[in-house]
């Protein structure tokens, strides 16, 4: 799950993962997921059916007996959460330390990937912002170019009919 404001949205799962994972989202502090990720600190529970920190729905759901057992650790890169990583197995399977351990480092991956990731689309966004002003500077250049061409080029007719002029006339009336 991944944090959007208040809320952890479902973005991936396997099939088993998915009949546990009734809902699509999930609020901040709610269910085990919620509250791993407004802790930071990773839950263990060795029954879903059982354990009342789950949500009614997702214990119902974990009836079918296809998983039982869940870890949930924070995805987090620094001191910000950016949402959960389950991890299901049957039910009271006992996690180690090691498995903890494990788990834990590849949230901190998935972490570093997602904030690679959303920092690479900010910088495309920032990317095309750019180049949208640099078309729009290339055309008043080329717009200014050619009017700075039309007065060199009047200017030049200007002077060459001066210069041809064989005597000046003044012509004046009454405006």
């Amino acid at each position: 799950r991944l944090l959007e404001d208040h809320w952890l949205v479902r973005i991936g799962a396997t099939p088993g993962a998915l009949a546990a994972m009734v809902r699509e989202r999930v609020c901040l502090g709610e269910s085990l997921s919620g509250r791993v990720a407004a802790s930071g600190a990773a839950i263990i529970t060795a029954d879903i059916t059982v354990d009342s920190r789950l949500l009614p729905e997702h214990r119902q759901a974990g009836q079918s007996g296809q998983v039982g057992a869940l870890m949930c650790v924070p995805v987090a890169l620094e001191d910000r959460v950016l949402g959960t990583l389950h991890i299901y197995r049957e039910r009271g399977y006992v996690f180690t330390q090691d498995e903890l351990t494990l788990a834990t480092s590849l949230a901190q991956q998935a972490a570093i990937a997602i904030e690679n990731a959303r920092l690479f689309e900010a910088l495309q966004a920032q990317t095309a912002s750019v180049q949208r002003t640099n078309a729009t500077l290339e055309a008043e250049i080329h717009e200014r170019q050619q009017a700075e061409d039309a007065l060199r080029e009047r200017d030049v007719r200007m002077r060459a009919i001066v210069q041809e002029a064989v005597e000046g006339n003044i012509t004046i009336d009454e405006h």
